[in-house]
């Protein structure tokens, strides 16, 4: 229940206050969920790193529209950026729709980090074979549509690589028949 989470996040500072000493950076990896992280930095009193893999604002607004939850999306979203000292977005898009919607709020820098990997700069040194890797690829995130596990599914079937999908229990039925339908050798764990 996201309403329980939300209510046991603003203790949890407090518990991991007595776990963890004091670090140098606070970071979090997704706006919803930052506001533990902005409650953190008061705490201790150090930087923190806003990172969004997307914005949560404008997702909710392309699908379902101004609606009372977007409202409050954009709220919380806005007490997040506010604490932020640094902002990193995934696109010039998300970059520019950050500015354009919080500029009044948001007075910190804001970097474009894109969510792939630049193979141009990161590839491996030399050839990789079936046999030296275990002919296996392991692949961990959440089964939302956007993240296009479908794609993932119909490049494993058309290769010589297996896939190990760890994912949210939800949708574990649906991307298992997915990959049955493409013909990939997919183990969802």
């Amino acid at each position: 229940n996201k309403l329980l989470f939300w209510i046991y996040s603003l203790w949890l500072p407090r518990r991991i206050q007595t776990l963890v000493s004091k670090p140098d950076l606070i970071k979090t990896n997704q706006i919803i969920g930052g506001l533990l992280a902005v409650k953190m930095k008061k705490l201790w009193g150090r930087p923190l790193l806003v990172r969004c893999g997307y914005e949560p604002y404008q997702f909710e607004l392309n699908k379902n529209g101004v609606t009372i939850k977007a409202l409050l999306v954009r709220l919380y979203s806005s007490i997040v950026y506010r604490g932020a000292d640094k902002i990193h977005v995934a696109s010039k898009i998300d970059a520019a729709f950050v500015r354009d919607k919080y500029r009044h709020k948001i007075k910190r820098s804001i970097e474009v980090r894109p969510n792939w990997v630049d193979t141009t700069m990161f590839s491996p040194s030399g050839e990789i074979t079936a046999e030296l890797e275990g002919n296996r690829v392991l692949a961990i995130g959440r089964a939302a549509d956007q993240k296009n596990f479908q794609l993932l599914f119909k490049a494993i079937a058309r290769g010589t690589y297996g896939l190990d999908l760890i994912t949210d229990e939800i949708s574990r039925t649906r991307l298992a028949s997915i990959a049955k339908k493409v013909g990939a050798d997919v183990r969802i764990l």
